[in-house]
Order: structure tokens, then C-alpha cells, then sequence
């Protein structure tokens, strides 16, 4: 089966580093990008189901990543001085 999981435009910046996750996490799977949407193959619907739960996930980490890595080198700068 294949998953195709259409990716928020507010998560777009993301999907790179998101794919990287992936691919260590499901080795086997192979993923694809377009513009704004995820693809991969899944034998299994339920397989299918997992892996779009995940795609979602490591898009939605990465942004939260992005977003907070200025504050956590704040508060390193201003903890180790």
C-alpha cells in the first residue's frame, strides 16, 4: 500500500529533517518528498496507519526543534557564564 500524508504549509520547512528521522527509524521503508507531501510503501494497512502516525510526529518534533533551539542557547549562554 502506499501512504501519501499531505504536509501542513506551516510544517513544509520541516520535512527534510523529518525525513532524516525517518529513515532511521524505518529502514526498510523508503520515503519520498514532494513539495508539500510525504509518500513511502508499506506492505501492511496497518503498517500504513503506523507510518503516517510517525511522518506527523517527526514533522511536528522538528518544529518544535526549530522553534526552541534559540531559547535552549539562551539559556546555555546564560547559565555557563
Amino acid at each position: 500500500m502506499r501512504l501519501h500524508t499531505d504536509v501542513p504549509s506551516s510544517l513544509t520547512d520541516f520535512i527534510d529533517a523529518a525525513l532524516v528521522r525517518l529513515r532511521l527509524q524505518f529502514g526498510n521503508v523508503e520515503f519520498h518528498r514532494t513539495t508539500a507531501a510525504i509518500s513511502a510503501d508499506a506492505d501492511d494497512p496497518l503498517e500504513v496507519e503506523k507510518l503516517r502516525a510517525a511522518v506527523l510526529h517527526a514533522l511536528y518534533r522538528e518544529k518544535i526543534y526549530a522553534e526552541t533551539l534559540p531559547l535552549r542557547h539562551a539559556l546555555l549562554e546564560r547559565v555557563l557564564r
